[in-house]
């Protein structure tokens, strides 16, 4: 978030409209807002932060409106900022009582209450969207912008005075909620629930897989229990209570009397067998003893109706004999007929043709066919002759109205050719006169490339020597806290050097530092163990090593200084500028090229369209000149069909036409009449030879006698098929009488009950003894599917135990009181604090001369060491750590600022929940309690924050400060006591 400026009217205590430009004060970065006390320097940031959110650090938002401004004056703040490159307007005006104005329309009353209002619009190429327009909307909306409530704001972007050393002074408690808020905490109280629920959805998967796996060890149980049950055999009291191995033990000993079962199902199997045979048999020498009396006796009533089926067959064949001759004699009256009726049709067509040619004025002759199309062809011939020659006459006519619109439009496309290859030429000139200058632009592009590296590299490595510079601070630090211990450890040692040489002496041996063999005062250890020389030497390796490492860094800031060498004392800003300037010149001159070759791709088509027009053109004047040639032809051809057509009547040449098309249809099918007349009467002369001859083969002298033998078809098909059935049916009864006769027909009917009771009951007994057979066996198979089962289960739930108890050990160490000795959330938040706290360490260092440092301190919980939120002091001097409300005020003051500057940095460069960047830090007061040289610490502080590339403004009335710094806005009380104004200098 980057503030770009502030607009405020009749708020706090400027009565009047005044306006910021925080652009103008950017190219300086760090500034001082001066002003008296009292005067309103800190009103300024009130109104930014109210802008945002409608409430203002550390007072009441009702109090915005300015007990110095006019009635009628309206109160207002506009701020425009900048979010993640976007540009943002929000204004808001509070709840307000004010005189009316000229043109309220309640201008009579004595005073208006305005209603809180506030709106907030994108900026989007110089037009505005609307996001929100309701005060509450425009507040929550800009929470979202900006990524930090209003009390977060006044944490990370405006430091007001006397406030930031809350973060300081806070208990573990208030501190956590600070960076819950700023750092996401509620997230991982989110993952720590999630591992809850996954652990608890896996219990529950787990317990159904255990119920499963019951389940089947009692299916198996139920079905053992149904085999003992089907077997006859005494049930185990203790089934329901067996494990595993023990029901399949109890499986397996059905398995003999499963065996002995199934062998006695089989022998009622075979006696069941063997009776239902002797049913089926009984039953068969009965269906032939039937069957044979039947067939005896239709075979004497066949016998019986022999002669009446004779008497009727010969019948038939009589009236067989007298059809040829009738059928015969019929078709001879049919042939007659036939030729009656073509002759007649024949005629009729013939007249209507003569008719029609009358209406012509032609005389037909009518006695064949052939005449009368030759006479329709004659005539046919003569009018498509006409026709040809008035068709020819239109033709000629439009085809001279096409040539000449040809010509038009080939001499229209010479002018237009002629006007496109000007318009051509024109564009050509311009691209000439474009080129050099688009040329001098696109300068090499791999030179350019090479510069653009190198500034990169410088700018990677300004960032490295930063972050060494911070590193080398932390090793300075633990150099000097290691140093201490040593020191303290070796004073330790020689201070108790002396009760460790008495614990050697024995009465009467000589001491080895004085020689006397009386010891009467031997020297004792006070205040705690003697220091031993391990300790000591502990101490002098960790103090090697920590100088060392110091050392290593300190090489490495050299190196990396005198491989940046003037560049190394420039803010990394100011080299990633240069490296900005040559990338936009990179991308000009990519912009160049691609304009170089568009011109000459655009001058190489124009070049080739030129060279097309005037090749075009030539062809198209020998066009028109061809054009005019072949409309002088088409005027001649007119001439000519117009000397042919003369003396035609179009109109009487239609009607001839129509009268030769009704007489072409009139004579469609003429010659087959001509041929049925023709084909009819030889029809009439063989039919009458075929009668001759069919009467004079037969039996009968007359045609009258043949149709008095001729019965129905249908009764003499029906007595012939009567005959043939008789004699069929005859020969099926003797030869079926003589089948059973061959199988044997017994003397007497069998008793057939008998055998099917003997066969029913053995069935009976065998099906019994099945059902439980099959029964005892199912069940048996069924034990050992359910112990399948089981053992399946039971292997597939490995993983599913291995995966619960891997959720349940995360959840525990993840959750309060866990292998973590806190939260989730708490444990984040604390190494969320260390890099506050090694940011702040950079600051409070430069403050103090690496006097101070925080860091988290110690915590007890429940019997367990660890670090919980709380902050200490370490302070170099003594090596020992202290309350930060041990330190002095202007020890306070340092600590507190430097803890501010570094939550800032790492909010501010990513590190809040959000993931937002805030561009600018505003300081306010709290320099007056610095001695001289912490203030110039301060300063200095304040100018390394600029570095990092925001914005610093610092809210003081300290003249050093303001010496040493830019005044960007000086606030001023008006002269009458109404108020302040303010002033802002570039």
């Amino acid at each position: 978030m980057k503030p770009l400026h502030l607009q405020l009217q009749a708020f706090g205590s400027f009565p009047g409209l005044e306006e910021i430009d925080f652009e103008s004060l950017a190219p300086r970065g760090l500034f001082v807002v001066s002003g008296d006390t009292g005067s309103g320097k800190t009103t300024i940031f009130d109104a930014m932060c109210w802008a945002l959110y409608g409430e203002m650090p550390l007072k009441e938002a009702a109090g915005a409106r300015s007990h110095h401004a006019a009635p009628t004056t309206e109160t207002f703040v506009k701020l425009t900022f900048e979010c993640e490159g976007e540009l943002y307007i929000v204004t808001r005006n509070p709840k307000q009582l004010r005189a009316p104005k000229v043109g309220d329309k309640s201008v009579l009353e004595k005073f208006v209450l305005d209603q809180a209002k506030a709106t907030l619009v994108r900026v989007i190429k110089g037009t505005t969207e609307p996001l929100a327009t309701t005060a509450i909307g425009a507040s929550k909306r800009c929470v979202e912008l900006v990524g930090l409530s209003a009390e977060q704001f006044q944490r990370v972007i405006l430091l007001p005075q006397g406030e930031f050393s809350k973060f300081l002074l806070a208990s573990s408690t208030e501190r956590e909620g600070l960076l819950g808020q700023l750092f996401g905490g509620s997230v991982f109280d989110r993952i720590v629930e999630e591992l809850k629920q996954g652990a608890a959805a896996l219990r529950t998967e787990l317990g159904s897989a255990d119920s499963e796996i019951a389940a089947q060890l009692t299916n198996a149980r139920t079905h053992v229990q149904r085999v003992y049950e089907q077997l006859g055999l005494e049930i185990p009291e203790n089934l329901a209570d067996t494990d595993r191995g023990a029901v399949a033990e109890l499986r397996a000993g059905t398995s003999a009397p499963l065996d002995v079962l199934r062998g006695e199902v089989a022998r009622l199997t075979k006696a069941a067998e063997e009776l239902v045979v002797a049913h089926q048999t009984a039953l068969a020498e009965a269906s032939r003893f039937e069957q044979a009396a039947d067939q005896r006796t239709r075979l004497a009533e066949l016998n019986e109706a022999e002669g009446s089926v004779a008497t009727s067959l010969a019948e038939a064949e009589a009236s067989a004999a007298a059809r040829p001759v009738v059928s015969a004699a019929d078709a001879l009256d049919q042939a007659n007929s036939r030729l009656a009726a073509a002759s007649a049709d024949r005629e009729e067509q013939v007249g209507l043709i003569t008719e029609a040619f009358a209406g012509l004025g032609v005389e037909v002759d009518g006695s064949s066919a052939t005449a009368i199309s030759d006479l329709l062809r004659s005539h046919q011939a003569q009018h498509e002759s006409n026709r040809l020659a008035l068709g020819a006459l239109g033709l000629a006519r439009a085809d001279l109205a096409t040539a000449e619109t040809h010509r038009v439009q080939l001499a229209e496309s010479v002018t237009s050719h002629r006007s496109e290859v000007a318009t051509v030429s024109v564009r050509l000139t311009e691209i000439d006169a474009a080129l050099p200058a688009v040329r001098e632009r696109a300068v090499d592009r791999d030179s350019l490339q090479a510069h653009i590296d190198t500034a990169s590299e410088r700018v990677t490595a300004r960032t490295n020597l930063d972050r060494l510079l911070v590193d080398l601070t932390t090793a300075v630090s633990k150099e000097a806290e290691a140093v201490t211990t040593y020191d303290t450890a070796l004073a330790g040692f020689v201070a108790t050097q002396a009760p460790r040489l008495a614990e050697e002496l024995t009465d009467g041996a000589p001491c080895p530092v004085c020689g006397s063999v009386d010891h009467p005062a031997p020297a004792t250890v006070s205040g705690g163990e003697p220091t031993t020389f391990d300790q000591v030497e502990k101490a002098g390796v960790a103090k090697d090593a920590a100088t060392t490492a110091a050392k290593s860094i300190h090489n490495k800031v050299t190196e990396s200084r005198a491989g940046l060498g003037e560049e190394a004392d420039l803010p990394i800003d100011t080299l990633e500028v240069q490296a900005a300037d040559l990338r936009a010149l990179l991308v000009e001159t990519n912009a160049a090229h691609l304009q170089l070759a568009a011109l000459e791709n655009d001058q190489t088509a124009n070049t080739h369209r030129c060279h097309e027009l005037e090749k075009l053109l030539a062809g198209l004047d020998a066009a028109v000149t061809g054009a005019q040639s072949i409309v002088e032809q088409r005027r001649a051809d007119l001439a000519d069909a117009e000397t042919t057509a003369a003396g035609l009547d179009e109109e009487q040449v239609a009607l001839t036409g129509t009268a030769l098309d009704r007489i072409l249809v009139a004579t469609n099918g003429l010659e087959n009449r001509f041929t049925a007349v023709t084909s009819a009467s030889g029809a009439v002369t063989n039919a009458d030879t075929v009668r001759s001859t069919a009467l004079t083969a037969s039996e009968f002298d007359t045609v009258d006698d043949a149709h008095a033998a001729l019965l129905p078809a249908e009764e003499e098909h029906a007595r012939r098929g009567t005959a043939e059935q008789h004699a069929k049916e005859l020969a099926e009864v003797r030869g079926s009488l003589k089948t059973l006769e061959d199988q044997g027909v017994p003397a007497e009917r069998p008793d057939v009950g008998v055998a099917e009771a003997a066969a029913r009951a053995a069935v009976v007994a065998r099906d019994a003894r099945t059902a439980i057979h099959t029964t005892a066996r199912n069940a048996h198979a069924d034990a050992s599917t359910a112990l399948d089962a089981h053992d399946a289960l039971l292997g597939a739930s490995g993983d599913l135990r291995v995966r619960h108890e891997d959720a349940e050990r995360a959840w525990r160490v993840c959750n309060k009181g866990g292998a973590l000795n806190m939260s989730l959330t708490r444990w984040v938040l604390g190494r969320e604090l260390d890099r506050v706290t090694a940011a702040a360490n950079i600051h409070l260092g430069r403050m103090t001369g690496h006097l101070y440092s925080l860091r988290r301190s110690e915590e007890i919980t429940d019997g367990r060491r660890g670090f919980g939120l709380d902050l200490e002091a370490l302070d170099a001097s003594t090596g020992r750590p202290r309350s930060t409300r041990s330190l002095s005020g202007g020890e306070q003051f340092q600590a507190s600022l430097a803890l501010a500057l570094g939550l800032a940095d790492v909010v501010s460069h990513g590190g809040s929940a959000s993931g937002k960047r805030f561009e600018a830090l505003f300081v306010d007061e709290g320099f007056g309690s610095l001695d001289p040289a912490s203030l110039d610490e301060a300063i200095n502080a304040l100018h390394q924050l600029h570095a990092t590339g925001r914005m610093v403004g610092a809210i003081t009335h300290v003249e050093e400060m303001k010496k040493q710094l830019h005044v960007g806005i000086e606030v001023t009380r008006l002269p009458d006591g109404g108020g302040s104004t303010l002033v802002v200098h570039p």
